[in-house]
């Protein structure tokens, strides 16, 4: 069944964000989007959004400044959940989503910002709690459970699962989306019947830290994804390249851990494995993957019996 479901920010601060602030957010925005819906499908494994498509509807610079999208998407569910299925999710099926779906997705971007700046704070201050922030994420994560209805314990489960596979992109993508907030000393991020803050916008790390956080050369473990081979070569390990659109849809050079036998590989075109990216930080700010370090492959065929 297609699906438009709606999504709608508004940063409540006096003055005007940079253009480049309102682009940063809003490719931040789309990223957070699609973790969300990523989010429900590991909350309700017979629940599956294919085709993804992330839409900019509007953005008004008037304080405050405010950003519509809609995600418009397939989705499908197995039928055995019959009448066990939650009303929001009955409501997404519907014939029309109604604006009050907003929350839902909504607040599972406010949550997985605070989750990926958590994680961002975690490695600038190993050990270091932030209480506001803390606070804000088990506030956030009770109200998605509700709106979902399920338990927190299963909440937070799902989103640990979803958000670990793209750990560096989530941290990236939540610390672009709060940035706006963080600079013009915003009130509050808001949504549909949720929000972030003052003293949680206001814990998030400062520019001086966040450039601590972005070395020069970065990694990122990926657990199960989909490579797709671009390159062989049989006798050299190094001599491999494969796309990962997880990361990115341009190939790259693949390099095999010394326990993954190439012959079982030489005639797939994808499989599902454990990946190491490496990612340089560019001119622009952003990290390019540069290289794919291939550790352990779920699918291959099993090697032949000595």
């Amino acid at each position: 069944m297609d699906l438009v479901i709606p999504h709608s920010v508004r940063y409540d601060f006096d003055g005007r964000a940079t253009v480049s602030e309102v682009a940063k957010s809003l490719v931040a925005q789309e990223r957070l989007v699609r973790e969300a819906l990523a989010v429900l499908e590991e909350v309700f494994p017979d629940l599956t959004f294919e085709g993804t498509r992330v839409e900019l509807r509007e953005v008004l610079q008037n304080s405050p400044l405010s950003t519509r999208m809609e995600a418009f998407v397939v989705g499908a569910y197995a039928t055995s959940l019959g009448e066990d299925m939650p009303d929001i999710l009955n409501t997404l099926f519907g014939v029309d989503v109604p604006d009050s779906y907003d929350s839902i997705v909504s607040v599972l971007v406010l949550l997985i910002a605070i989750w990926g700046i958590d994680w961002v704070r975690a490695k600038l201050f190993p050990g270091k709690k932030e209480p506001d922030l803390t606070a804000e994420r088990e506030r956030l994560l009770a109200d998605a459970s509700n709106k979902a209805s399920v338990t927190q314990d299963q909440m937070e489960e799902a989103i640990e699962k979803a958000l670990k596979k793209h750990k560096r992109s989530v941290m990236k993508a939540a610390a672009d989306f709060m940035e706006p907030a963080k600079k013009h000393k915003a009130r509050s991020i808001s949504v549909a019947g949720a929000e972030i803050g003052e003293r949680a916008i206001a814990a998030m790390p400062s520019d001086i830290e966040l450039a601590q956080y972005e070395p020069p050369t970065e990694f990122e473990q990926l657990e199960n994804v989909v490579v797709k081979f671009r390159a062989h070569d049989l006798d050299k390990n190094k001599a491999w390249a494969a796309t990962i659109e997880d990361i990115s849809p341009n190939r790259r050079p693949l390099h095999l851990a010394p326990d993954v036998r190439p012959d079982q590989l030489f005639d797939r075109k994808e499989v599902r494995a454990d990946v190491l990216v490496t990612s340089v930080l560019d001119q622009d700010g952003e990290y390019t993957p540069s290289l794919y370090y291939l550790q352990k492959v779920y699918d291959a065929e099993s090697p032949p019996s000595p």
